[in-house]
C-alpha cells in the first residue's frame, strides 16, 4: 500500500493490505516497551541484531484532527530489503544507508519445529487488552440471562458459543453489536459480575497467562441498581477470587481492572474520576472504547486532562475502525499511554514499493515506543484484512512498532492468548523469541508499577522461555 499521489493520508476505511504477508520479514525491533530497556541495550524482535543508521526525516498526520493532512515534507523511509534463507536463519539484506537485521533462528543453524497450541500454553503470555463483557462462559450467559429475564438466541452452551462467533464474524455490525447487548445482560448485579470477573482470571491462567487487565464500561451495569462504585467493588472481588483461585490449581496470575467510557455517549469525567477513586484498589487505568468513525477522541478530552492531572494511565481504542487521524489525536491531542489496536497507523506507511515510507505519526508512534494492543482475529472480524496472512502484525513488528498480542473479545472470537499466537505461528512463522519478545513487551506496558512488571519478567516470563529454549 501506498498513499496517494496527492499526497495525502488515506481516508479511513480504504487501506489495501494487499501484500502485507508476503515480504519485510526480518525487520525488528527491541523488545522494550515505553521507553523502558530489558538490559540487553539494542537487542531486537526475533532475536535480530542491527547496525543503526541515522534516519531521513519523515511525514504524517499533522494537526487537523480527523481530517487527511497532506505531506510537507520527505518521507522517512527503511532501506530496499531482500530476504533469503542462509544456513536456516532468516537474513535481510538492507541496500543504502539504514539498518540491517539479522533475524536468527532459534536454534543456532537449524530451524525448530513449529510451536503447538501445548507449547504455547505452557509460555508465559500477556493480556492487555481484553474485554470483560467480550469473554464470559456460554453456561454463565445462560445462567445469568435466564435470572434477569432476558431472551438468549439458545440455551445450549456450545451451540451458544457457536453464535456468538457466527454473529461476530458475519460481516454484520448489527449483528456484532447484539453480541453485547448478550453478554451485558449477563452482568448486571454484583453477584454477576463478581462471578464474571473470578472466571475471566481463572480461565486466563489456564490458558498460561501471568498479568491481566480486565477493560469494561460500568455505566452499562447499573440496570437493576447497581452504583457505580459497588460494581467496581464487585469486579475487584472476582478478581482477588479468582487470583486466589488460580493459585490453589498452581497458577500465578496478577488482574487489574480498567474502566472504560464509551465514546458514543455524551462526554463527562465521571468514569474517569471514578477511575482516580478507585486506582489503589485494583483499577489500574481508563479507557474510551465504543464506535471509533464519528465519534474522535478529542470528545473526552476533559476527561484525559483530569486523568493526566492526576497521574493515571490510560488507553485509547484508535486506529481500528478509523484511521491516522483517531491515532493522532488518541497520542497527540489526549497524551495515551497505549493504543488499543492501532493498527490502521499501516495506513501511514507506504509498503508497495521500496523503500518503506513512514509517515511523521508511524514514525513518532514507533519512535516513542507507544504499545500496540493489537487483536488479530478480533482485528479481521472488523476489517482490517481477509485473512491471517494479510494482517498487518507482522509487518508491524519487523518494521520496529511496539507490538503486544491481544484477545479483545474471547467470547465473540472464539479464542485465547495461546490460539492468538498459534495463528501468528500458522500464518508468519513466529518462533518462540517473537512470543516472548511481544510478551516482555506487553508486561513492560503493563499499568504496574515499574519494580511489579520487572518481578514479574524476572522472576516468572524470564526462566520460563529459557527453559523452552533449552528443551
Amino acid at each position: 500500500m501506498r498513499r496517494p499521489g496527492n499526497g495525502t493520508v488515506p481516508p479511513p476505511g480504504s487501506c489495501a493490505i494487499r501484500g502485507l504477508g508476503d515480504g519485510l520479514d526480518g525487520l525488528g525491533d527491541g523488545d522494550t516497551a515505553a521507553g523502558e530497556g530489558d538490559g540487553e541495550g539494542a537487542a531486537l524482535l526475533g532475536a535480530a541484531v542491527v547496525e543503526a543508521a541515522a534516519e531521513p526525516e519523515g511525514v504524517g498526520v499533522g494537526p487537523a484532527p480527523v481530517q487527511p493532512v497532506a505531506r510537507a515534507n520527505p518521507p522517512a523511509v527503511v532501506p530496499a530489503m531482500s530476504a533469503r534463507l542462509v544456513s536456516g536463519a532468516i537474513e535481510t539484506a538492507c541496500h543504502g544507508s539504514g539498518p540491517r537485521l539479522l533475524r536468527s533462528p532459534t536454534a543456532a543453524g537449524t530451524l525448530r519445529a513449529m510451536l503447538t497450541l501445548d507449547d504455547l500454553r505452557a509460555l508465559p503470555k500477556v493480556a492487555l487488552h481484553d474485554h470483560l463483557d467480550g469473554g464470559l462462559r456460554p453456561q454463565t450467559v445462560i445462567d445469568h440471562c435466564a435470572a434477569n429475564g432476558h431472551t438468549l438466541p439458545t440455551t445450549d452452551p456450545d451451540a451458544l458459543r457457536r453464535w456468538f462467533f457466527d454473529a461476530a464474524d458475519s460481516g454484520s455490525l448489527v449483528r456484532y453489536l447484539e453480541t453485547f447487548a448478550h453478554t451485558v445482560a449477563a452482568m448486571q448485579t454484583a453477584e454477576q459480575l463478581e462471578r464474571v470477573a473470578h472466571e475471566f482470571v481463572v480461565d486466563q491462567a489456564e490458558d498460561g497467562v501471568v498479568y491481566a487487565e480486565a477493560r469494561w464500561a460500568p455505566a452499562q451495569h447499573l440496570a437493576m441498581g447497581l452504583t457505580l462504585d459497588r460494581a467496581v467493588e464487585a469486579v475487584r472481588d472476582g478478581l482477588a477470587s479468582g487470583m486466589r483461585a488460580a493459585a490453589e490449581a498452581g497458577h500465578t496470575i496478577v488482574a487489574q481492572q480498567i474502566v472504560t467510557s464509551l465514546r458514543q455517549d455524551d462526554p463527562t469525567v465521571e468514569i474517569a474520576q471514578l477511575a482516580i477513586d478507585h486506582r489503589d484498589d485494583s483499577v489500574c487505568g481508563f479507557d474510551i472504547a465504543g464506535a471509533e468513525d464519528g465519534f474522535p477522541p478529542s470528545r473526552f478530552e476533559d476527561a484525559f486532562r483530569l486523568l493526566k492531572h492526576d497521574n493515571m494511565f490510560f488507553t485509547i481504542h484508535a486506529g481500528e475502525a478509523f484511521g491516522p487521524p483517531s491515532i493522532w489525536e488518541a497520542v497527540q491531542l489526549c497524551g495515551a499511554n497505549r493504543l488499543g489496536h492501532g493498527v490502521r497507523i499501516v495506513e501511514d506507511l507506504g509498503i508497495d514499493g521500496d523503500p518503506v515510507e513512514f509517515g511523521r505519526l508511524a514514525a513518532y508512534v514507533r519512535d516513542a515506543r507507544i504499545p500496540l494492543e493489537v487483536a488479530p482475529s478480533s482485528n479481521l472480524q472488523t476489517g482490517i484484512a481477509a485473512e491471517m496472512k494479510d494482517h498487518p502484525i507482522d509487518l508491524l513488528l519487523r518494521l520496529g512498532f511496539n507490538v503486544t498480542v491481544n484477545c479483545d473479545n474471547r467470547l465473540m472470537s472464539d479464542t485465547t492468548m495461546s490460539r492468538e499466537y498459534l495463528k501468528l505461528v500458522e500464518a508468519f512463522g513466529w518462533g518462540i523469541d517473537d512470543v516472548r519478545a511481544t510478551t516482555v513487551g506487553a508486561m513492560r506496558a503493563a499499568f504496574l508499577p515499574h519494580d511489579q512488571r520487572e518481578a514479574i519478567i524476572a522472576d516468572i516470563v524470564e526462566p520460563a522461555y529459557a527453559a523452552a529454549r533449552s528443551a
